[in-house]
């Protein structure tokens, strides 16, 4: 009796990494368009986030002192060109001892709208306020001066700081017409 030739072995494997041969690259694409794909999600993420981050309102130190607007208003929302508007203010002190070093930034976003706006005092120096203390309505004239287009919408930001540390962050809008 013949003895009968043994059954195959296992194939050899094969010394491409993504098939057989070369030639047989599908796999290999597939595989290097996923790979593509998630770099390209993972970069569209990180774009996402730095640009929210950078659209982020600055933001109150959490060991800051206890000083914040109480009023934080505007007289007219929507005004034209030629015509000024009021911004009425006060700020308080909950804060156990005395503060005499807070002011307050009046700021417009955009930038551009500095062209167009006319602001009385853009930085208050804040009178001393012992505890519980109250500064009283103090006002900032805003004047329109020109307009870009038709309409235009500012921002306006009041910072409140003490010792260069941010205790609070305000914004209204103003509209800006031009006059017909």
């Amino acid at each position: 009796m013949r003895s009968q030739p043994p059954p195959p072995g296992p194939s050899p494997r094969s010394p491409w990494f993504f098939g057989k041969s070369p030639a047989g690259g599908g796999k290999k694409m597939m595989i290097i368009i996923g790979i593509a794909l998630a770099a390209i999600a993972i970069g569209v993420v990180v774009g996402i986030l730095a640009v929210q981050s950078g659209q982020r309102p600055p933001s109150v130190s959490d060991s800051a002192p206890a000083v914040a607007f109480i009023k934080f208003e505007m007289q007219k929302q929507e005004i034209q060109v030629g015509e000024s508007t009021s911004l009425v203010l006060n700020i308080e002190n909950l804060e156990n001892r005395i503060i005499d070093d807070a002011r307050v930034v009046v700021a417009v976003e955009p930038q551009v709208g500095t062209n167009y706006l006319s602001i009385s005092n853009q930085t208050i120096a804040l009178p001393s306020m012992h505890t519980n203390a109250r500064t009283g309505d103090m006002q900032v004239t805003i004047t329109a001066t020109g307009a870009p287009a038709l309409e235009a919408v500012y921002n306006i930001r009041g910072i409140l700081t003490v010792q260069d540390t941010r205790t609070d962050i305000q914004d209204l809008q103003l509209t800006v017409r031009q006059q017909q």
